[in-house]
Parts: structure tokens; sequence; C-alpha cells
């Protein structure tokens, strides 16, 4: 668990966070510390985490990134009606070069299609069996 995901500050209030607000809702989170910002990065999505790993406009503001995390995607966590991800949070984070990610599939959050980050491979073949989509690495975030 990222050691200082306690001083992550958020502005405003996102689509996401009014759908995660719901106790059964889930939206996939990213952090990434950089080299010369002395704060925590917090993205919600990972797609934005992965567009700005890669950013050079990103990296001249904020340096390099030194690690990102990413939160795992709650056990048994499943798609409602309409694609949004159901599931609590589970606020467990692991580096995300050793995550496997389900991409293209039905998954979604309220802003549009997400990839959602699982520890296990076999769990996210599972989910990706179920929902759709396919299981990719932190190398291939290109494609997210």
């Amino acid at each position: 668990k990222p050691a200082v995901c306690g001083l992550t500050g958020s502005v405003g209030l996102t689509l996401e966070q009014r759908h995660a607000s719901d106790d059964d809702r889930s939206v996939p989170r990213a952090q990434s510390v950089y080299s010369q910002f002395p704060y925590v990065v917090g993205y919600r999505g990972i797609e934005p985490a992965a567009d700005a790993v890669d950013d050079p406009l990103v990296r001249q503001q904020f340096g390099y990134p030194r690690i990102v995390y990413v939160e795992v995607a709650p056990p048994g966590v499943s798609l409602d009606e309409a694609g949004l991800l159901v599931g609590q949070r589970t606020d467990e984070w692991i580096p995300a070069d050793e995550a496997y990610f389900v991409i293209d599939g039905e998954a979604r959050i309220p802003s549009g299609p997400t990839a959602v980050a699982f520890e296990a491979e076999a769990d996210a073949a599972a989910f990706a069996s179920a929902s759709g989509g396919e299981v990719v690495r932190w190398d291939d975030r290109g494609r997210f």
C-alpha cells in the first residue's frame, strides 16, 4: 500500500466520485509518485494514469513516474445492466507493473469504458470471460 496515499487531495466532484459514493459501486483508481512533485497524484480510472505516465507535458511538470499504484478490483466484482462496476472498493493497492488488466470489455464508469485491475491473472481471466475483453499487463497501457 502506498505510504503517502493519505496525502492525496481531491478537488471538485466528478461523475465517478458520485458513482463511487454508492456502497456497492466501484471506480478503478490509480496513484502516481513523480520525481519532481512532492505529492501523490491520484486518478479516477486507470486510463488517465496510463496516459499521464507517457505524456511529455506531465514529465516536464512533475518529472518521471517513480511508481504507479493501482487499486485492485473487489472480490466478486461484477457489472450491472449498464456495464457499471459493482463491488465495494478494496483499498488494496499494488504496483501497476504487477497487475493484470482487463480491457476492451463491457466494464464502464460514468465517463465511459474502463480498464479493471486485478492482482491475480486467474481473477482477471475469469472477469474477462464473464464480461468480455482481454487480459493485458501495464506494459500494454497504450491500448487502454
